[in-house]
């Protein structure tokens, strides 16, 4: 592909990023199906950043950035949730190239309190340890700030029970990659948030990103914050802006690094090109290749790597990639090393209901990268699991509660009384809805309800309503039953 020097859009992002930037021959059509995009799911702000070979071909932003209206550039930042996980992989394979970890060692020769002696730190980056998503996700509400969080947070979960044995098969967990992060704290005697500025983006001349999303204290010599953008969260389908950009400081590790378009770009190319950009080396080249090795079956027809996904990726055969999720902000990282490309799309909103559907954007993206047709939409199977559960409940819930008020009138009608037996089973019935609703529900998805809630505030508010009515119409329906049982009694 021929490429021009970008004169125009990407100024800012040549001076920020001295890698020699250059321009894809036709945008239009790219932004032409961001745009569409965008309007079709309700994101109020995007970017795509776009690299080939050793070269930026493309950073653009899309949308707002705030509510005063201020557009996305190269240089907004963005949460990049889950793709944080690389960040960790890449700073532990750091410090195993430097003889300090040693990638089948137990974890408790890093942290000595450790329980499961069996877990290595390939198990941990793999994705095999045996802890699963629930667990990962448990530490999402911390709202602990101090530098002591991280190690807190592992101390309280390292002992939840596996899902399987170490090594046997995988779970993807959040866990795994914080317990990594505590590695490389211990390890090195810094700060995981130090670690990743002073040898990852500083080196790659990351300006913008940090590694320390706390936005209730003073980042000091951290990167700025300034250009963040406001993250959105859908109630009933619309994108609101969210109350506030809480980070959980003990889930940076794995899921709340920033950065911006421009930076993942340099990010991107570190990982094209073994581990180098502008000459400024993180990883040996062999290093880079390990972390980008398949090593465990994810079930989905590809393979876990050490933080990257490999598998099919829209209509490209080969490709490495890591979707990332926050409550507010959705993004997904693509290499296609078969065609020396790679990109970065950052999303400002997102749901648990809506998630996979945002991250379909990029795969159909990739089509049009590679100069083919991007297939139609298809709704994410996670969010249509979860509005049909939802849906069967409700109405279940409702025809129980029609068919109460109809056994009330009966007894109203004919003058009789309810027995014990007839008052205690309906309620009996109101207590086991309410149960399904509140533990039934965050069961069967294997998310914890307070994820849901921070994750999908519809289905939050939709649950705890649901969850509600049935004690309410329980004790409501008690107290009926019992008048009518009174004044049966009154009339004989």
């Amino acid at each position: 592909m021929k490429h021009l020097r970008l004169l125009t859009l990407l100024l800012v992002a040549l001076i920020a990023a001295p890698v020699g930037a250059q321009t894809l021959p036709d945008t239009a059509p790219l932004d032409a199906f961001v745009r569409a995009e965008m309007e079709r799911l309700n994101v109020p702000g995007a970017a795509l950043a776009i690299v080939e070979g050793d070269a930026i071909t493309y950073v653009q932003g899309y949308g707002d950035r705030n509510a005063a209206g201020d557009p996305v550039t190269g240089e907004t930042q963005f949460f990049i949730g889950s793709a944080s996980k690389s960040f960790t992989a890449l700073a532990v394979m750091q410090l195993v190239e430097a003889g300090a970890v040693g990638l089948d060692d137990p974890v408790a020769a890093y942290l000595p309190w450790f329980t499961y002696e069996a877990i290595t730190v390939r198990h941990l980056l793999n994705q095999t340890s045996g802890y699963t998503t629930r667990t990962g996700l448990r530490a999402d509400t911390n709202t602990d700030q101090r530098d002591t969080a991280l190690a807190e947070s592992v101390r309280a979960l390292h002992t939840d029970p596996l899902a399987h044995e170490p090594g046997t098969a995988y779970a993807y967990s959040n866990l795994n990659y914080n317990i990594l992060g505590l590695i490389v704290q211990e390890v090195t005697g810094l700060s995981y948030e130090a670690v990743i500025t002073q040898r990852i983006f500083e080196p790659l001349g990351m300006t913008g990103s940090t590694a320390r999303p706390d936005f209730s204290v003073a980042l000091g010599a951290e990167p700025r914050i300034e250009q963040m953008t406001a993250g959105h969260r859908y109630w009933f389908g619309l994108a609101r802006p969210a109350p506030d950009l809480f980070a959980p400081r003990a889930m940076t590790p794995s899921s709340y690094l920033i950065s911006t378009p421009a930076d993942m770009a340099r990010y991107l190319l570190a990982h094209l090109n073994g581990g180098a950009v502008d000459g400024q080396r993180v990883l040996s080249e062999a290093g880079i290749a390990l972390l980008h090795e398949p090593a465990a079956d994810t079930g989905t027809g590809g393979s876990y790597a050490m933080g990257w996904v490999v598998e099919p990726f829209g209509p490209a055969e080969e490709a490495l990639w890591h979707a990332g999720d926050t409550p507010h902000f959705n993004t997904t990282m693509v290499l296609l090393p078969e065609h020396d490309l790679g990109f970065m799309l950052l999303m400002n909103a997102n749901s648990t209901a809506r998630a996979a559907s945002l991250h379909e954007v990029a795969a159909r993206l990739t089509a049009l990268l590679l100069d083919e047709t991007p297939a139609e939409p298809v709704p994410g199977p996670l969010g249509a699991a979860i509005r049909g559960t939802l849906g069967v409940l409700l109405v279940g819930q409702l025809a129980w509660i029609a068919g109460s008020v109809m056994l009330l009138q009966r007894w109203q009608e004919r003058g009789t009384a309810a027995n014990p037996l007839q008052v205690g089973l309906p309620l009996l019935g109101d207590a086991a809805f309410a149960l399904l609703w509140l533990r039934g529900v965050p069961a069967l998805f294997g998310i914890p309800l307070a994820i849901i809630g921070r994750y999908g505030p519809t289905e939050g508010v939709l649950i705890f309503a649901a969850a509600g009515l049935a004690v309410v119409w329980g004790a409501a329906r008690s107290v009926l039953a019992l008048n009518t049982q009174s004044q049966a009694k009154g009339i004989a």
